[in-house]
C-alpha cells in the first residue's frame, strides 16, 4: 500500500462487503498490509492513537494484528540441553537464545523438576 488513505478505502470495503456476517474477517492480505504499514509508522514515531485514527480501525484490533508498540510479537526458539557431565543433576536446563550481548550468549535456567518447566512455560505462555 502507498498511503494510508488506500489502506484506509480497502479495510472499509472489506467491512462492507461482509456486512451481516455474525464476526467480521479481514483477509490475510489485508491484515499483512496493515502489519507492514504499522511496522513502518511507528519506526516513524507515529503514535497508536494516530495509527487508529488513520486506520480507522479498534485498538483491540490493532493489538491483534501488530502487538504492542514496544513488544516484540516474534517468536523466539527456546531449547532444553543437558547439563554438562561435571553438574551433578539429572534435571533439564533451559536454554533461551538473547541478544543482550555481543556474543549472543543465551540465558541459562539450570535445575527445574519437569513440573517447574511447566509452571514456567505456562506462565509464560508458551
Amino acid at each position: 500500500m502507498k498511503n494510508v488513505r488506500e489502506l484506509r478505502a480497502r479495510i472499509a470495503r472489506e467491512r462492507r462487503a461482509k456486512s451481516g456476517n455474525q464476526r467480521l474477517r479481514f483477509s490475510a492480505e489485508l491484515k499483512r498490509l496493515v502489519v507492514e504499514f504499522v511496522a513502518d509508522a511507528r519506526l516513524r514515531g507515529v503514535s497508536d492513537s494516530q495509527l487508529l485514527a488513520d486506520l480507522g480501525i479498534g485498538p483491540a484490533t490493532l493489538i491483534r494484528w501488530c502487538g504492542r508498540r514496544g513488544k516484540s510479537s516474534v517468536f523466539r526458539e527456546v531449547s532444553m540441553v543437558r547439563a554438562p557431565r561435571s553438574v551433578a543433576m539429572v534435571r533439564p536446563v533451559v536454554a533461551i537464545p538473547t541478544l543482550i550481548d555481543s556474543r549472543n550468549s543465551p540465558i541459562a535456567i539450570v535445575g527445574l523438576t519437569v513440573s517447574q518447566l511447566a509452571e514456567l512455560c505456562r506462565s509464560l505462555s508458551c
